[in-house]
């Protein structure tokens, strides 16, 4: 009985150790292949080292069993094997496993199946480019070329270069001839050199065609990538005359999301870039009391650190002079310290902020029509005696209840009386610039109302410091008195 029981465990050992299969599959995403029939598997001892894989193999065996076990590949090293459940490894014959490595199901294994990728070296960054379209074909193990061919669907990646800085392209194994073309007309046949790139912000569509010639791999790929370069600011303007009472409206070109600019300049106190959809403006008033003459300035922003320079030149305009003669007591009146106090207290605040985006679309208009009695800018005697200020808007004349309509669309910041300018109204309408209209007999508007352009705001009056009916009528940026017939004409932005 002994001797029985040995001799079980010897044949048993010897066919495990000697396994002969009916069949073999390979299995793929749940998939499977049959590779043969009768098929020897050769052990090859124990292996602890695997490896990550997506293949299976399901083992009919002769005398036991069917069985899956983890299959493990490597083309380059021409490995394939398993590990049974009792640790030891099976492969097989040299010739039989060139064959099954040969085999569609292994053609994604092939380092070359999808044709080598480009790597660009933007500065210290790499950026990975996948083919778009290939011919190709490569070699396998049993010495049979196979030929794929890609129409890629993939997004085409984009690629933003530091300033003046050209690219340097890697491909995993270099090719016969590299021929790169863009949608500008640009072509460029690249051998060691890095590409040169247009200068420029906006998105340009390159394609680079690699062509290969060898005994392993043969055949064109093509790659595609839009790319961009960040380019130093520039600014620009239309206008060309410029003079006190005037605005002008820079266009800020090539500004990045979050870059910061420094203007050095003395033209103005202070300089708002406004961004407008896919445009950046500065709108800079030239207050009356800018001196004619040339103002330079420098923009530098805080990325490029490229300073953009030019110049605005600022023309002579003549301003005339006005002796006004008023009751004494209307002076006393309105033109003391309190009244001074309190312009002071509200006009302050209703010109001190204003919406990032402008409310109107159309050029402003004239609020009432009228004998312009004052125009804007000039020197103001009163009653014999210099004035420290100069006229800040326009005066229209014009019979008392007129109506008075407003000059664009906006948003009402201030509607309230006033010792010094009357009946007072200011209306906000975005980037920075108001109008403003006092001495009116009626306010028809509220703080906080929606203006429409044209719409009736009140009536002309005398009220505040005023010799007669009119409609004192002004347009600031902030609280620099412009021009307001500048505005009837030139469009803001």
């Amino acid at each position: 009985m002994l001797a029985l029981l040995l001799l079980i465990l010897v044949f048993s050992s010897y066919l495990i150790t000697n396994s002969t299969v009916n069949r073999v599959e390979i299995i793929y995403q749940d998939e499977y292949v049959i590779v043969d029939e009768k098929l020897e598997l050769i052990p090859i001892g124990h292996e602890s080292q695997t490896m990550e894989t997506s293949y299976a193999l399901k083992v009919d065996y002769l005398y036991k069993k069917d069985q899956i076990f983890d299959l493990y590949v490597d083309i380059d090293k021409e490995l394939l094997y398993f590990i049974d459940s009792r640790g030891k490894a099976y492969t097989f014959t040299e010739e039989k496993k060139r064959e099954i490595l040969s085999m569609d199901v292994f053609n994604t294994m092939y380092a070359n199946s999808g044709g080598p990728s480009v790597t660009f070296m933007v500065e210290d960054e790499r950026v990975r480019i996948e083919p778009r379209e290939l011919n190709w074909n490569y070699k396998k193990l049993n010495g049979d070329y196979e030929n794929v061919t890609l129409s890629g669907t993939h997004e085409t990646p984009r690629v933003r270069l530091p300033y003046d800085k050209d690219i340097d392209i890697y491909f995993e194994d270099q090719p016969h001839e590299i021929l790169v073309t863009n949608e500008l007309g640009y072509a460029q046949i690249l051998d060691m050199e890095p590409l040169t790139v247009e200068k420029t912000e906006e998105d340009v569509l390159y394609t680079i065609k690699g062509m290969w010639q060898g005994e392993e791999h043969f055949g064109e790929v093509i790659y595609e990538v839009y790319l961009s370069m960040d380019m130093p600011v520039t600014v620009t303007y239309e206008e060309e005359q410029i003079r006190p009472g005037d605005f002008v409206t820079l266009e800020i070109h090539n500004l990045n999301p979050g870059e910061q600019l420094t203007f050095k300049q003395d033209l103005v106190n202070a300089v708002e870039v406004i961004n407008l959809e896919e445009r950046n403006i500065a709108i800079l008033p030239v207050s009356y009391w800018t001196e004619p003459g040339t103002y330079h300035f420098e923009v530098a922003s805080d990325t490029l650190g490229l300073p953009f320079v030019f110049d605005i030149e600022v023309e002579p305009r003549e301003f005339g002079i006005q002796y006004l003669t008023i009751d004494e007591k209307v002076a006393e009146q309105t033109r003391n310290e309190e009244a001074y106090e309190e312009f002071d207290r509200y006009m302050g605040p209703a010109r001190a902020t204003s919406r990032a985006t402008p409310y109107f679309e159309e050029l402003f208009i004239q609020p009432v029509t009228g004998r312009i009695s004052t125009e804007y800018g000039i020197y103001r005697y009163v009653n014999g005696s210099l004035t420290s200020y100069r006229h800040s808007g326009i005066d229209i004349a014009t019979d008392k209840g007129t109506p008075i309509l407003a000059s664009n669309t906006g948003r009402v910041t201030l509607s309230r009386p006033l010792i010094l300018t009357g009946n007072t109204l200011v209306i906000d309408h975005g980037l920075g610039i108001f109008s403003v209209y006092y001495h009116l007999d009626q306010l028809m508007a509220g703080e906080g109302d929606k203006i429409l352009r044209g719409e009736m705001i009140g009536t002309v009056g005398s009220t505040g410091f005023s010799t007669g009916p009119h409609l004192h009528w002004m347009i600031t940026h902030y609280t620099t008195n412009l021009d307001p017939f500048e505005f009837l004409e030139k469009p803001v932005y």
